[in-house]
């Protein structure tokens, strides 16, 4: 009998061990985990539950799921999440049609995984106001909307991750109920064909603090809101329209507000009504900048150049500067607020700076800030010779020379330099001919002085030594 208690109690231990490490291992469901590679129809646990077909999923209030698997040619799924609810994405999904629809008013969020449609919407949100956050991983919708919700008071929120679309005229986030919040504050939201983020319902707000906004589409905007009484608001980040003639940002509804208060935002043009259309916006604040590129002005450029930029505000440095990783671009800075703006197909070559000789030779003629340049004096004409160089502004001599070597190197500064030869009177050596003091007469004296004082001092130690009875006794 011992001995049956014994196994039995071994078979208890094992099943609860195999329970608590399928709950913990991520394989198979569980109370806080849907595998959609386990089996998905009537399923009903503390936290969700599930319809008959597997196809609807019911996130309950107080639970965070976590959904995981790998599905290609996936059909569609539902969540309806309870308020205070959190399903947590981290699935690999692809398919043909519209993927996930979310219902109700909790949280759904892509952490990690992937949720990829080439026909329909990768997510949906239809009617009710959810909080959709991409925080990590990957949406992308090749003909649709990536993520599009529909229902009045919803929330979209990227603070990682890729979001992107490449369908002709729709666009990568899209909202068409009223008073919409879309808040981007990391990640990537980019639209191929289409506008990044597009908002068509009245109050629509969207917030730009951080990450990257873009479209590479030839005719579409950045971001738009059609709706009356829109908001658009920079704080950070970049917002900008990479191979298009058309708005970065767009606001043309009544009472709409465009502000930029800090991040880039950029597109091409020659003002600031090629950037920001509606509005009401006259110029950023606070690190705010906005610029624009006008192609015409041509694809090669110089280094700390502004030839086709325009910028505001003025009081920012917004110039051509060549990256060694990413090529040419704008670099810009305004206080904090600093970055670079890689723009494909644009050249940007080294700032050369010429340098003007007078007297004297140079090479090279033109230089680089940075480089060594080679000064050489001619040839000082009669009766002079070489003193200095008069070099402005002042640069600093190297190789061991200096301003007073005929021949000279400096370092070039990022200016223009002129330098000048400065030559002076060779000395006049002492006792040449013709010298017009009468140096020859003088110097003629100047050995008889010398014989006579030799003379007097011999005859003074004669004259000592005869009268001290040294000379002339026996």
């Amino acid at each position: 009998m011992a001995v049956v208690l014994a196994v039995l109690l071994l078979a208890v231990m094992a099943v609860g061990a195999f329970s608590l490490a399928s709950e913990t291992s991520g394989a198979g469901n569980s109370n806080t985990q849907i595998d959609l590679n386990a089996t998905l129809g009537g399923q009903n646990y503390t936290y969700w539950e599930s319809n008959a077909a597997g196809t609807e999923f019911k996130i309950k209030a107080g639970g965070t799921v976590t959904v995981v698997g790998t599905v290609a040619n996936a059909a569609a799924i539902k969540f309806d999440i309870a308020s205070g609810a959190t399903a947590r994405w981290t699935a690999d999904y692809s398919g043909s049609t519209t993927l996930l629809t979310i219902t109700g008013n909790g949280t759904f969020e892509v952490i990690s995984g992937e949720v990829s449609s080439t026909l329909g919407i990768a997510i949906y949100s239809d009617g009710a106001s959810p909080t959709i956050k991409i925080s990590g991983g990957t949406v992308f919708a090749a003909a649709n909307n990536a993520i599009r919700a529909s229902g009045d008071d919803a929330s979209i929120v990227v603070t990682g991750g890729t979001v992107s679309g490449t369908g002709t005229g729709s666009s990568t986030i899209y909202t068409d109920g009223a008073s919409p919040t879309i808040t981007v504050s990391g990640g990537t939201v980019s639209g191929t064909n289409n506008r990044a983020i597009s908002a068509a319902g009245a109050s629509s707000t969207i917030t730009v603090s951080g990450g990257t906004v873009f479209t590479t589409s030839l005719n579409s905007n950045v971001i738009r809101v059609d709706g009356t009484n829109a908001s658009v608001t920079v704080t950070g980040g970049t917002v900008y329209n990479k191979a298009t003639l058309t708005y970065a940002i767009n606001a043309p509804g009544t009472n709409s507000t465009v502000a930029v208060s800090g991040g880039f935002v950029f597109s091409h043009g020659t003002g600031k009504t090629d950037v920001i259309n509606g509005g009401g916006f006259t110029a950023p604040t606070g690190n705010g900048i906005v610029a624009a590129w006008n192609p015409s002005s041509g694809s090669t450029t110089i280094e700390g150049s502004t030839t086709g930029l325009f910028f505001l505000p003025n009081t920012a440095a917004v110039t051509w500067h060549n990256d060694s990783a990413l090529g040419g671009g704008i670099s810009y800075e305004l206080n904090a607020n600093e970055g670079f703006f890689p723009i494909a197909g644009v050249t940007v070559d080294t700032a050369t700076y010429t340098v003007t000789v007078n007297g004297g030779t140079v090479s090279p003629a033109s230089a680089a800030a940075g480089s060594t340049v080679n000064i050489t004096a001619n040839p000082a004409p009669e009766g002079k010779q070489f003193d200095q160089w008069e070099i402005s502004p002042t640069v600093t001599f190297t190789g061991g020379t200096s301003s007073t070597d005929a021949a000279a190197k400096f370092i070039m500064p990022g200016t223009p330099v002129t330098a000048a030869a400065v030559y002076k009177d060779v000395p006049a050596e002492p006792g040449g001919e013709g010298d017009d003091e009468g140096g020859g007469g003088s110097n003629t004296l100047l050995y008889v002085a010398i014989i006579v004082i030799v003379v007097l001092l011999v005859l003074a130690v004669v004259y000592f030594l005869f009268f001290k009875g040294k000379i002339g006794k026996p």
